[in-house]
C-alpha cells in the first residue's frame, strides 16, 4: 500500500468520508502536486494528504470542505524534510 493517499473535490459538492478518495501516492510531493492539479478531471477546491505511516493529516489546501471546518494547521517537519 502506498503510503499518502488524498481526499480532493469541489467545496461545494463534498461527498464526505472516502467517497473523496482521489489516488495513493509513494511520495508527499506527488499527492500535493496532485490536489492541488488533478489534470484531466477538474480543479479541486480542496484537498487532504493523509499518512498511512503517521495516521495523520500531513498537507492540506487553504480551501475547507462545504460544511466542514477550517482545515488544520499541521506541520510536520520530518514528512516534509523528506518529501524533498
Amino acid at each position: 500500500m502506498k503510503r499518502y493517499i488524498l481526499f480532493s473535490g469541489i467545496s461545494y459538492y463534498a461527498s464526505g468520508g472516502f467517497n473523496d478518495f482521489t489516488g495513493t501516492y509513494d511520495s508527499l510531493k506527488d499527492a500535493i502536486k496532485a490536489g492541488e492539479t488533478q489534470p484531466g478531471t477538474y480543479y479541486p477546491e480542496w484537498y487532504h494528504v493523509w499518512d498511512n505511516e503517521l495516521q495523520t493529516i500531513v498537507s492540506h489546501g487553504e480551501e475547507a470542505p462545504y460544511g466542514g471546518s477550517e482545515n488544520p494547521q499541521i506541520v510536520i517537519d520530518k514528512v516534509i524534510a523528506e518529501s524533498k
